[in-house]
Order: structure tokens, then C-alpha cells, then sequence
């Protein structure tokens, strides 16, 4: 009977082909059986020593497991280090550590989900120049490889040189000597921690005077002529377009105004520069609701979503919660599951989910008469 591990293995190997390149083969190996362990407090740390696993950023000290609430997984949902893990314990796969050790270096990490970078990973950098000052340099910044263009484009947006970034291969580990470790105690969706408002103002802050001319022009507070805009994903494809009569709503919601716009081919600028100038924003769930960081204050969310993913993401998580710190509107529109047996655990929001065009027409209208 295969084991955890036997299981592990290959998922491993296919990582490794997928990232690091078939031409660097997989180290020798150890599992240890680690505590399990969230980052506390909001904090700057900088342990003498530890080992940093790449790409998912987490860190081995000691006997524990150190994480913070939301565990970044280049190809969700697999893991290249936690083979098994309850509320208290960790069964972690480690490779022999890379021969070169990071010292010296702030850890930012990073995601190539767009809302994750935006919400969980940016916000880190408000510590950054805390840990210049301490080490007297400006520190080499860990991100991961296979950067998305938004990172690109955000870091240089914060006046961030490719020069200055330490890209660390994944699936890999690498002993860490000094190294910052920022903690936010920010989390955009995943308990126990919340999204907090300094995080968001911080964001906000730093991208907003920034972004494209739209943004710039921009009132603090939606006024009632902003843009009514409908965030389509029919550009994305079937993979990632989870209301299956997309087209039939897209339609409906025209009648009220709104304008259909894909955030797919837009820079990062162009989207703050949109959001900015909008009074509502209507779309399914997706990453691109991030957006709101930069919306007006008053400004109106509504999401459309499956059954599953509402009852899973309660009032304290993801695009919620972020707008409740920026004192905008907030309201779904929950469909009829499909094929609701065919949900991944793991990933409730592949769910799939219809809804009746004229239902969110005649909702749409209750919230826009408010």
C-alpha cells in the first residue's frame, strides 16, 4: 500500500521538472515530523539562523514549522514540503539544503495570484525600509521565480530594481542567517488572521498616486456618475470561467448601464485607474476584485458566486472584509450549483454555479436605487 510519502514523491519530481528544470534532480531528502505554527504578532524578525523554503515561503526553526496564514502554493494544491499536517503537527519533506546560504536579505516572497500579491505579499514592504536601516544597506529582496507581469509592474511602480531582487529556485531549501522575516498579522482570506486596515492604507498609499491618470483624477468618495462596471472573465476560458451562462448575465446587466470590461490585458496602472473612477462594481468572484483597494470610499462590490463558496467565505474574508475597512458597499448574488459532487475540497471556488439574468438585473436595480 503506497505511504504519504511514496505519494509525495512524484508530485515532488514534477515540480522540480515544472520549475527548477529536469537538469537538477532531486537532492538527497529527510521527512522530520515538525509543530506546526503560525507567525504571531504584527513584527520584524530576524532569527539567527533558520531553513527557508522556497517558493511556498515557509521557514523550519528548531523543532517547528513557521508559516504565516496563507501558504502560497505555486501549483495549487500541491505542496512541495508539508506531506501531512494537522492543527498541531507537520510531516515536512526536506531536500539537502542549497550549497549557497541567503544572508542578510528581507523576505517578501510573493504569489502569482493577482488579489494574494496585492492584499498579503505588497503590503510586507511597508517594513522594508525598517530593515534597511538596521542593516545599514539596502537588503537584497527574496521573490519568487516565474514572476507574474503584474509583480514586475508593481515593484516597479514602488521604485523596485530587478537588481535588487533574490530569486530563489522552487522546489528547494536554503539556510536563512539573519534574514528578515516581516509579519503584516494581515491575512486577506485565510483564518485566523484578517485583513487589516493599516495593510490596505498602505497599499493604498503607496500604488494609488502612482497609477494611471484616471486614478489621479479620482474623488476620495463615489459620486453617483462613477462608471458602473461589470468585471467580465469570458477572455480567461472555460478553466477559470466559473458562471457557466456568463454570457446571458453579461447581456442582463447591460440594460442597467454597466460596462463590460476584462482586466486580463490590462497593466496594473490601467486597472487602480479604472477602479478609482468607478461607483459599482459587478462581476463573478475573481482575483481582480483586488481592485477595490483603490476604489472610492462609498463605492459599491457586488459579487456573483456559487452556494459553496458563499457559505465558505464568511463576512471576515477576502473582497468582504476589504471593503468593510474602506467603508464601501458590499452585496452578492448566489447562484444554482453545478454538479456540485465534482467540487474540489481543496478549491471551493472552482465551483461552478448558475444564475438567473433577469434575478440579477432585478437585484442590480434594489441595490442601485439605495
Amino acid at each position: 500500500m503506497a505511504t504519504p510519502l511514496d505519494q509525495h514523491l512524484p508530485r515532488y519530481d514534477e515540480l522540480i521538472a515544472a520549475f527548477r528544470g529536469s537538469d537538477r534532480p532531486r537532492r538527497p531528502h529527510q521527512v522530520r515530523v515538525l509543530r506546526f505554527t503560525l507567525i504571531g504578532q504584527r513584527n520584524l524578525l530576524r532569527p539567527p539562523e533558520a531553513l527557508l523554503l522556497s517558493g511556498e515561503w515557509q521557514m523550519v526553526s528548531g523543532d517547528a514549522l513557521v508559516m504565516d496564514a496563507y501558504v502560497v502554493q505555486p501549483r495549487p494544491p500541491v505542496s512541495a514540503y508539508i506531506v501531512g499536517r494537522d492543527n498541531q503537527m507537520a510531516q515536512v519533506f526536506l531536500e539537502e539544503t542549497h550549497p549557497d546560504p541567503v544572508e542578510d536579505a528581507f523576505l517578501l516572497g510573493g504569489s502569482t495570484n493577482y488579489a494574494h500579491w496585492l492584499l498579503d505579499s505588497l503590503p510586507r514592504l511597508a517594513m522594508l525600509d525598517a530593515a534597511d536601516r538596521a542593516l545599514g544597506r539596502p537588503a537584497k529582496i527574496i521573490i519568487n521565480t516565474h514572476r507574474a507581469l503584474f509583480q514586475s509592474e508593481t515593484l516597479a511602480m514602488l521604485g523596485i530594481r530587478d537588481d535588487r531582487l533574490l530569486e530563489l529556485a522552487y522546489p528547494g531549501v536554503y539556510t536563512a542567517r539573519r534574514c528578515f522575516v516581516p509579519n503584516t498579522a494581515s491575512g486577506s482570506g485565510t483564518s485566523p488572521l484578517v485583513l487589516q486596515p493599516d495593510a490596505v492604507a498602505w497599499l493604498r498609499a503607496a500604488l494609488l498616486p502612482k497609477a494611471a491618470s484616471g486614478a489621479m483624477q479620482a474623488t476620495p468618495r463615489a459620486i453617483k456618475g462613477g462608471r458602473r462596471l461589470f468585471i467580465s472573465r469570458l477572455a480567461e476560458g472555460p478553466g477559470k470561467m466559473r458562471l457557466v451562462n456568463h454570457k446571458a448575465v453579461i447581456d442582463a446587466v447591460s440594460r442597467l448601464g454597466f460596462e463590460v470590461v476584462s482586466l486580463g490585458g490590462m497593466s496594473v496602472a490601467e486597472q487602480i485607474g479604472l477602479f478609482a473612477q468607478a461607483s459599482v462594481v459587478a462581476g463573478p468572484h475573481g482575483a481582480g476584485f483586488a481592485n477595490m483597494a483603490f476604489a472610492p470610499q462609498g463605492a459599491l462590490l457586488v459579487e456573483l458566486m456559487g452556494p459553496r463558496v458563499a457559505r465558505e467565505y464568511g463576512p471576515t474574508q477576502f473582497y468582504a472584509r476589504l471593503t468593510s475597512v474602506l467603508g464601501q458597499r458590499y452585496a452578492r448574488i448566489i447562484g444554482d450549483p453545478v454538479e456540485p459532487e465534482k467540487i474540489d475540497p481543496r478549491h471551493v471556488s472552482t465551483e461552478q454555479y448558475r444564475i438567473d439574468p433577469d434575478g440579477v438585473v432585478r437585484q442590480l436595480a434594489k441595490l442601485l436605487a439605495l
